[in-house]
């Protein structure tokens, strides 16, 4: 629906979107317009299954499995894409497999905020570090190559798993209820398909940017720019998000 109301709203806007993009639109997870929705809904099938080897499987054999795993699908999806027939699904499965070993026999270590710290404060050195040498490298030693700077980001970077896994370990033990939070929290599936979507990135955004460099020198001031816009679109999305979500709670009270 999302996906369709934005076809809509750029024929309203006299953008012509093509053939390939009104097709991608109106089948938005069967192209993977959006990963993350296309990746959840292939996961959904997937898990029962995980949950039912992690119930078979001995302490030593989930350990090494996961271990496995984690090398097999994270460290050479990250390192080296175009080995082991990694993906991103593949990623989703071994941090699956690890979670759940974590979960059932190292409790003790994902409830130390010490622990957690330290992985938290590990994975953005490393984060950090990565990013500052290919980004020296590359101007160096390869003209400053796109490619090569990008090579870190990705899903699978061992570094940014870490970092996350002691952010939430950490923030899990904090007990705090807010409806407020909960209620914007429950808007981030709409936020992100509102924000993310395949018409907004191709057609939408480089015209805002471009709009942005032409009216106020982005490129003198690009780090304000960025946060700027950055908030701008969130906030943007949020209010639109809302006004679905309320439409569509209006629409259910009606039929019921």
């Amino acid at each position: 629906v999302v996906s369709l109301l934005w076809l809509l709203a750029s024929t309203y806007t006299a953008i012509d979107v093509g053939n390939e993009y009104t097709v991608k639109s109106f089948l938005p997870n069967v192209y993977g317009n959006n990963w993350y929705i296309t990746h959840y809904i292939i996961f959904l099938f997937i898990y029962p299954f995980l949950n039912g080897a992690v119930e078979a499987l001995t302490q030593r054999q989930h350990f090494t499995a996961s271990v496995i795993l984690f090398i097999v699908g994270v460290v050479s999806y990250c390192y080296f894409p175009k080995m082991l027939f990694s993906s991103s699904l593949t990623v989703w499965i071994s941090l699956y497999l690890a979670i759940a070993y974590l979960k059932l026999y190292c409790m003790r270590f994902c409830d130390s905020i010490l622990a957690n710290m330290f992985f938290f404060v590990f994975g953005i050195l490393g984060t950090a570090g990565l990013t500052v040498f290919v980004n020296h490298t590359a101007l160096k030693e390869f003209n400053g190559s796109s490619e090569l700077l990008l090579k870190w980001n990705s899903i699978a970077n061992p570094f940014v798993i870490i970092l996350c896994f002691g952010f939430f370990n950490v923030f899990r033990q904090i007990r705090f209820k807010g409806r407020f939070i909960n209620y914007i929290s429950s808007l981030s599936l709409f936020v992100y398909l509102i924000y993310d979507n395949i018409l907004m990135r191709v057609f939408y955004r480089p015209k805002i940017w471009l709009e942005i460099a032409v009216r106020f020198e982005l490129y003198d001031h690009y780090i304000k720019w960025i946060f700027i816009y950055s908030a701008l679109s969130l906030l943007v999305s949020v209010i639109i998000a809302i006004i679905y979500k309320t439409l569509i709670i209006i629409n259910i009270n009606i039929f019921n």
